[in-house]
Protein backbone atom coordinates (compact mmCIF):
# COMPACT_ATOMS: atom_id res chain seq x y z
CA UNK A 1 0.00 0.00 0.00
CA UNK A 2 1.80 3.45 -1.37
CA UNK A 3 0.87 6.31 1.46
CA UNK A 4 1.48 9.68 0.79
CA UNK A 5 2.07 12.16 3.79
CA UNK A 6 1.71 16.07 3.28
CA UNK A 7 2.33 19.10 4.83
CA UNK A 8 2.78 22.68 3.98
CA UNK A 9 6.43 22.50 3.32
CA UNK A 10 7.62 19.08 3.09
CA UNK A 11 10.47 19.77 6.19
CA UNK A 12 8.28 18.27 9.40
CA UNK A 13 5.45 16.86 9.41
CA UNK A 14 5.14 14.42 6.45
CA UNK A 15 9.39 14.02 6.67
CA UNK A 16 8.29 12.87 10.19
CA UNK A 17 5.05 10.77 9.02
CA UNK A 18 7.02 9.13 5.95
CA UNK A 19 9.85 8.15 7.79
CA UNK A 20 8.52 6.40 10.92
CA UNK A 21 5.55 5.10 8.32
CA UNK A 22 8.59 3.00 6.47
CA UNK A 23 10.58 2.47 9.71
CA UNK A 24 7.71 0.77 11.78
CA UNK A 25 6.27 -1.24 8.27
CA UNK A 26 9.90 -1.98 7.58
CA UNK A 27 9.26 -0.85 4.21
CA UNK A 28 9.06 1.81 1.62
CA UNK A 29 5.75 2.31 1.00
CA UNK A 30 5.64 5.77 2.21
CA UNK A 31 6.59 9.31 0.13
CA UNK A 32 5.83 12.64 1.33
CA UNK A 33 5.58 16.10 -0.35
CA UNK A 34 4.78 19.61 0.36
CA UNK A 35 1.40 21.76 -0.34
CA UNK A 36 3.21 24.86 -0.44
CA UNK A 37 6.87 24.91 -0.65
CA UNK A 38 8.93 28.30 -0.03
CA UNK A 39 11.68 27.91 -1.90
CA UNK A 40 13.24 25.23 -4.34
CA UNK A 41 13.39 21.46 -3.74
CA UNK A 42 16.57 20.67 -1.77
CA UNK A 43 17.48 18.47 0.84
CA UNK A 44 16.90 19.10 4.67
CA UNK A 45 20.29 19.42 5.81
CA UNK A 46 21.08 22.65 3.15
CA UNK A 47 18.06 24.30 5.16
CA UNK A 48 20.10 24.17 8.51
CA UNK A 49 19.42 25.57 10.75
CA UNK A 50 15.72 25.74 10.16
CA UNK A 51 15.40 22.03 10.08
CA UNK A 52 18.29 21.25 12.75
CA UNK A 53 15.34 19.67 15.07
CA UNK A 54 13.86 17.67 12.65
CA UNK A 55 16.84 15.98 11.76
CA UNK A 56 17.66 15.82 15.14
CA UNK A 57 14.35 14.28 16.51
CA UNK A 58 14.61 11.63 13.95
CA UNK A 59 18.02 11.17 14.77
CA UNK A 60 16.67 9.67 17.99
CA UNK A 61 14.79 7.49 16.45
CA UNK A 62 17.37 6.21 14.59
CA UNK A 63 16.72 7.69 11.49
CA UNK A 64 18.79 10.00 8.78
CA UNK A 65 16.37 12.08 7.49
CA UNK A 66 18.98 14.56 6.33
CA UNK A 67 19.12 13.87 2.87
CA UNK A 68 15.35 14.09 2.03
CA UNK A 69 14.23 16.41 -1.13
CA UNK A 70 11.85 18.24 -0.18
CA UNK A 71 9.22 18.39 -2.93
CA UNK A 72 5.67 19.89 -3.74
CA UNK A 73 3.25 17.62 -4.52
CA UNK A 74 2.06 17.00 -7.93
CA UNK A 75 -1.19 14.77 -9.50
CA UNK A 76 1.43 12.20 -10.79
CA UNK A 77 2.09 11.60 -6.34
CA UNK A 78 -1.60 11.77 -5.71
CA UNK A 79 -2.52 9.53 -8.25
CA UNK A 80 -0.07 6.59 -7.16
CA UNK A 81 -1.03 6.77 -3.62
CA UNK A 82 -3.23 4.16 -2.03
CA UNK A 83 -3.91 6.95 1.33
CA UNK A 84 -3.12 10.15 1.56
CA UNK A 85 -2.26 11.83 5.15
CA UNK A 86 -2.85 15.06 4.94
CA UNK A 87 -1.57 17.33 7.58
CA UNK A 88 -1.21 20.44 5.96
CA UNK A 89 -2.80 23.72 6.65
CA UNK A 90 -6.14 23.53 4.28
CA UNK A 91 -6.06 26.38 2.67
CA UNK A 92 -2.90 25.82 0.86
CA UNK A 93 -3.99 22.36 -0.48
CA UNK A 94 -4.46 21.89 -4.19
CA UNK A 95 -8.10 21.00 -5.19
CA UNK A 96 -6.37 17.53 -6.79
CA UNK A 97 -5.27 16.07 -3.40
CA UNK A 98 -8.89 17.35 -1.87
CA UNK A 99 -10.77 14.97 -4.92
CA UNK A 100 -8.76 11.77 -4.00
CA UNK A 101 -10.94 9.30 -2.54
CA UNK A 102 -8.73 8.15 0.21
CA UNK A 103 -7.33 11.05 1.94
CA UNK A 104 -7.30 11.75 5.53
CA UNK A 105 -7.00 14.44 7.40
CA UNK A 106 -5.01 14.81 10.31
CA UNK A 107 -4.95 18.10 12.36
CA UNK A 108 -1.22 18.17 13.61
CA UNK A 109 0.49 20.97 14.90
CA UNK A 110 3.39 22.57 12.65
CA UNK A 111 6.51 22.79 14.61
CA UNK A 112 7.70 25.49 12.38
CA UNK A 113 9.69 27.91 14.73
CA UNK A 114 9.26 26.06 17.77
CA UNK A 115 11.75 24.27 20.26
CA UNK A 116 12.78 20.58 20.04
CA UNK A 117 10.57 19.38 23.13
CA UNK A 118 7.42 20.75 20.27
CA UNK A 119 9.13 18.76 17.51
CA UNK A 120 9.08 15.16 19.52
CA UNK A 121 5.78 16.04 20.53
CA UNK A 122 4.69 16.25 17.11
CA UNK A 123 6.41 13.22 16.04
CA UNK A 124 5.54 11.24 19.21
CA UNK A 125 1.66 12.07 18.03
CA UNK A 126 2.57 11.08 14.27
CA UNK A 127 4.00 8.06 15.23
CA UNK A 128 1.19 7.23 17.93
CA UNK A 129 -1.38 7.74 14.56
CA UNK A 130 0.48 5.62 12.10
CA UNK A 131 0.53 2.95 14.76
CA UNK A 132 -3.04 3.17 15.37
CA UNK A 133 -4.04 3.06 11.38
CA UNK A 134 -1.92 1.21 10.14
CA UNK A 135 -0.67 -1.64 12.51
CA UNK A 136 -3.38 -2.30 14.20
Amino acid sequence: MKVLFLCRGNVGRSVFGEGLYNNLTKTKDAFSAGTKLSGPEETLKSLLPRTEFVIETMKEEGLDVSNHVRRSVTPEMVNSADIIIDMSEQETVPDFVKEHLNRIVWKIDDPKGTDIETHRRVKDEIKSKIIEKFLN
